[in-house]
């Protein structure tokens, strides 16, 4: 009887050593298939940093930033006519007018070039443009118009006469740096939208090629 009762005892307890570690060994899998799939998520939760992604994120934010440019202006318009290089007396028409334009500078989104290598990022951004540029109607005033009956003023005086004045104007924006201030605003513009997304301003550096901003 002594014998029997040892052996039901040593059988019990082993059969609680082997519950014991059956439920250890099946917490120890549900913790690494836990791991696992979390590692895997993980991973699939964040993306390649490549160079489509980097340009759509650009693309599907706002715009790139332009900048604005906003004059008055001044300008004389003085015609005649001619007869074998001579000017006919009493031919002559002319007109002052002054106006208000507003111009915009930047880049198209759709030209950036960006090329990921390693832990760099390399964009290279198209030369800064001007984009728009328009001449506010309710500004214009004419001072001094003539009233020649022989060579009257047309609309297409006016109309030609803004057009060459816009030119001249784009012309001294672009000297006094209005290109280089765009293609400033753009750089940075780019900048700040990528750093919305931690995932690529932090883990890689970003380089600006064919143009060295000051900032």
């Amino acid at each position: 009887m002594f014998l029997e009762h040892l052996k039901e005892n040593i059988s019990k307890k082993a059969a609680n050593i082997f519950f014991i570690f059956l439920i250890i060994f099946i917490i120890f899998f549900f913790y690494l298939l836990y791991f696992f799939i979390s590692s895997f998520n993980k991973e699939e939760a964040t993306p390649v940093i490549t160079s489509s992604l980097i340009s759509s994120r650009i693309e599907n934010t706002s715009d790139i930033s332009s900048v604005k440019y906003m004059y008055t202006n001044f300008g004389k318009f003085e015609n005649s006519e001619q007869f074998k290089g001579i000017t006919i007396p009493f031919s002559q028409k002319s007109f002052i007018i002054s106006y208000d334009g507003i111009m915009q500078a930047g880049i198209s989104v759709d030209d950036i070039e960006i090329n990921v290598s390693g832990d760099k990022i390399y964009i290279d951004l198209p030369s800064s443009k001007i984009l728009s540029h328009e001449i506010k109607e309710d500004s214009i005033e004419v001072f001094d118009e003539t009233k020649n009956i022989f060579n009257q003023i047309s609309i297409n005086d006016y109309a030609n006469f803004t057009t060459a004045e816009k030119q001249k104007m784009e012309k001294k924006a672009i000297e006094n740096g209005l290109l280089i201030e765009a293609q400033k605003e753009a750089e940075k513009t780019i900048k700040h939208i990528l750093m919305m997304y931690p995932d690529i301003y932090e883990s890689k550096e970003i380089i600006f090629e064919d143009f060295n901003s000051s900032n």
